[in-house]
């Protein structure tokens, strides 16, 4: 076997070294051309570009582009509704049948005519036994009330005047005794029952008025149970024939939208395609802790005596005729909690604007709370393609 020079191996060797320095060379050479070109190709690319943010919550779409052209832009416009804001499920908590009772003006506090029972309450159907002996309990305790204030008065005028009596005896015999035409143990003698009388009329008058007093306290703890009940003793006291009561939550975030009196419909599970007209009777005054909802207490009118306790109904609140706000469902974007909405604010400028919208009025529209004006424009489909952006853009700092 034949071997290798030592000059040869020396010459193959510095050969390779002189071929890696020039790849080495070549290669620092172009690299600097390779990134102004990347950087020129990434300039055009953002040039390019369908939308663009231009602050914070603001975009620009460029026009003629093919994501312009499926935009729709359509102006805000007013109208006037008589759907209901919001809608709820509630549930018949009591109610009151056609010829069940007295209906009207009753009040268990009130003078009864002669000769008739004390208790004339409309009969009410509960849907439990025990919001019913509640409600007979507070019936009661209107009625002891009244009996209560009575004694208080008729025991301060029976006692004052035996009070009066003995003051005038007394009165009398003090002159009899100036005139010696007496004698002054008699005197001390009256003017002893006259104490004693007015330390008894002290003491009756304070048992009775400490009587009256149990029966409000009674009276107030019965109110409370009724109202944590759902049965508002104001509503149950004032019901008419053909009234029934219904509750139902209504999330925190829209308490603001109901208020005592405004109209609602009830349409209930066990009656199908009937529609039933009421009013908002109550509003509750304490949020649920767990739920963040309140309570609401609504009056519908069952003239047919067609409901019954615990039936369920879908509750649409806020019913009244109104002039409203309705943009398509389709250009709301929702983000975290909020929706938005794309207003312009020049050609190919659009603002996201917050809005707080009800419940949809059409299969295609939904009511708009707050957030816009009639007269502006919008985007009304081909909102969703700009999503990505319209998020982004709300990131940036304002």
């Amino acid at each position: 076997m034949a071997t290798i020079p030592r000059h040869e191996i020396r010459r193959h060797l510095l050969s390779a070294a002189a071929t890696l320095a020039v790849g080495a060379l070549v290669i620092l050479f172009l690299k600097p051309a390779r990134t102004q070109q990347q950087t020129t190709r990434d300039a055009d690319v953002e040039a390019a570009a369908p939308v663009q943010i231009t602050g914070h919550g603001e975009l620009a779409v460029v026009q003629d582009t093919p994501l312009a052209k499926k935009l729709t832009i359509v102006s805000v416009s007013a109208a006037n509704l008589s759907t209901p804001i919001l809608a709820s499920t509630g549930a018949v908590v009591a109610r009151l049948a056609v010829g069940a009772g007295i209906t009207h003006g009753f009040d268990s506090g009130t003078t009864q005519p002669a000769g008739e029972a004390a208790s004339r309450a409309p009969a009410w159907d509960f849907g439990s036994p025990d919001l019913f002996n509640t409600y007979t309990a507070w019936i009661q305790s209107g009625d002891d009330l009244k009996f209560d204030a009575d004694e208080v008065t008729k025991i301060r005028g029976l006692d004052q005047a035996k009070v009066d009596d003995l003051q005038k005896t007394a009165d009398r015999l003090r002159e009899l005794v100036k005139a010696g035409s007496d004698a002054p143990k008699d005197l001390q003698a009256a003017e002893s029952d006259l104490l004693q009388a007015r330390l008894q009329l002290e003491k009756d008058v304070y048992e009775a008025q400490k009587a009256l007093k149990d029966g409000e306290k009674t009276r107030d703890n019965l109110t409370r149970q009724l109202i944590d009940a759902d049965a508002d003793p104001d509503l149950l006291s004032h019901g008419r024939e053909g009234t029934v009561i219904m509750a139902a939550d209504v999330p925190e975030s829209r308490m603001m939208l109901i208020g005592e009196g405004a109209g609602c419909t009830a349409r209930f599970y066990g009656l199908p395609g009937v529609t039933l007209a009421g009013k908002v009777g109550k509003v509750g005054t304490v949020l649920s802790k767990d739920r963040r909802t309140l309570r609401v207490l609504f009056v519908i009118d069952d003239p047919q005596g067609r409901l019954r306790s615990n039936m369920f109904a879908e509750v649409g609140l806020g019913t009244d005729s109104r002039q409203a706000l309705t943009v398509p469902i389709d250009c709301l974007l929702h983000d975290g909690e909020a929706d938005y909405v794309l207003v312009a604010t020049a050609p190919n400028a659009f603002r996201a604007a917050e809005v707080e919208v009800g419940d949809p009025v059409s299969g295609t529209d939904v009511e708009v709370l707050k957030g816009l004006k009639a007269g502006e424009w919008i985007i009304s489909s081909g909102t969703i393609l700009l999503k990505p952006f319209v998020v982004q853009s709300l990131e940036e700092v304002p």
